[in-house]
């Protein structure tokens, strides 16, 4: 059976989190992000392999990295009709409150089952805006001269009492260990880009017996294993080829594209780019779950670049 645990990230330092431009940064990280900075980490200490057989092998899940705010947390919202919720808040005429709604991007978990059976929780959802963007400007000398060109990075900045946490589901109690010890050291060198520059840095907080864990187990283990649940994507993923027919029948889906650039083992040559791929993105609602994969995205490479694409599912019964 499997097991849950927490990973709470209280950012001490503004955060720049990649859509591809670089004058703009997310607020969110993606499930592949993690696993790519557990690998960065499972290299200095020779655990590389270990880490990623454990995945592969589906002793460990990874979710999205979602917002907090103090002790509650917040899961995405389906992609999915909510018929009762959405007639209620037509029946209304309220404008204001009909943007509202479809602004609303996350659940507070003690309050998903509530949304999922169509029950109004606008007001008590209290998600307010988890922070600001903040656009930097840098300098950058040109190769063989002494010119200087400014550029703009965006960042993102988190406000107080704010911050991201993702879901670790594992079997395993030495493969979970081992990411505890490998996000710790994360933690220290930061997340995300422009790390040299003090970027992405956080505390770290790790829980596997509170409050939170116990409510989000509850969700996990109500539905499990029941074919005719809807299976909510919590990470992005894509189906193996065979996998794909068959996943999307009766899905209701948002594709992201995830791509991205590996720093040279020498640090002597420019950045290489990964192979783009197209991917489910969290919130995504599937019928019909699947395997996923974890892609090797190194392009003239020669070594192994993973991009993690393997799902966590919660199933729930709609109503």
């Amino acid at each position: 059976m499997m097991k849950t645990r927490l990973y709470k990230l209280e950012f001490t330092s503004e955060v720049h989190f990649g859509d591809g431009v670089l004058d703009h940064s997310n607020n969110a990280i993606y499930a592949d992000t993690l696993f790519s900075a557990l690998c960065i980490e499972a290299v200095k200490c020779n655990q590389l392999e270990h880490l990623y057989r454990a995945f592969y092998e589906d002793h460990l899940k990874i979710s999205d990295g979602f917002p907090y705010k103090k002790d509650s947390l917040y899961l995405p919202k389906p992609i999915m009709y909510i018929e009762k919720m959405n007639s209620s808040v037509i029946s209304k005429e309220s404008v204001a409150l009909r943007k509202k709604f479809k602004n609303l991007k996350f659940i507070k978990v003690d309050l998903f089952n509530d949304y999922l059976k169509g029950n109004d929780i606008l007001g008590e959802n209290g998600l307010e805006e988890i922070g600001s963007q903040v656009l930097r400007t840098k300098n950058s000398i040109r190769n063989g001269t002494d010119e200087t060109l400014p550029y703009h990075v965006g960042t993102f900045k988190f406000n107080k009492d704010y911050g991201l946490y993702f879901i670790l589901r594992y079997d395993s109690e030495d493969a979970a260990s081992l990411v505890d010890k490998l996000f710790k050291s994360v933690a220290l060198c930061g997340i995300g880009g422009k790390r040299s520059e003090g970027m992405g840095r956080f505390n770290l907080k790790i829980l596997n017996s509170e409050k939170e864990v116990l409510s989000l187990d509850t969700l996990f283990n109500i539905n499990s294993n029941n074919d005719k649940t809807t299976k909510i994507l919590l990470s992005v993923a894509l189906p193996k080829e065979e996998e794909l027919s068959e996943s999307i029948k009766d899905a209701a889906y948002l594709l992201l594209k995830r791509s991205g650039f590996v720093t040279p083992e020498d640090n002597m040559r420019d950045l290489l780019k990964k192979k783009d791929l197209f991917a489910f993105a969290s919130g995504a609602c599937f019928k019909h779950s699947f395997a996923g994969d974890i892609y090797d995205v190194s392009k003239g490479m020669a070594h192994p670049v993973y991009r993690y694409a393997k799902p966590l599912f919660l199933e729930v019964n709609i109503q």
